[in-house]
């Protein structure tokens, strides 16, 4: 059973080792278009800031009375990275898994549902 665990995140490992050569080989200047990274998609209309999509969210959960703050999880992992195999050094990567209200004290700068 261990063994098939080792295996499994050596080939996990052997992935993401592919996926940053690859990053890395992109991001050198190259007049190779097949080397050039992609662009990033357009928005589908303008981004929410933040009291925007606690806004949003306190209507999709039909609430209407107290005190809220937008809530973010965030997931940390780490690994080694670098802009070429000579410059790897250890990186930290975040990124967010959910989002959603929490409720506070009224206080400054949160969403208040009195009207």
């Amino acid at each position: 059973m261990a063994h098939a665990a080792i295996q499994r995140d050596v080939a996990i490992n052997e992935v993401v080792c592919q996926a940053v050569d690859q990053f890395c080989s992109m991001s050198h200047a190259s007049t190779d278009p097949k080397l050039t990274p992609p662009s990033l998609p357009a928005a589908v209309a303008a981004p929410l800031n933040n009291r925007e999509l606690g806004e949003l969210l306190v209507r999709q959960y039909g609430l209407h009375e107290g005190h809220y703050e937008l809530w973010v999880e965030f997931l940390i992992g780490s690994g080694n990275m670098g802009p070429s195999p000579e410059a790897v050094a250890p990186t930290a990567f975040v990124s967010f898994s959910k989002v959603g209200l929490t409720k506070v004290r009224p206080r400054p700068r949160c969403l208040s549902m009195r009207r």
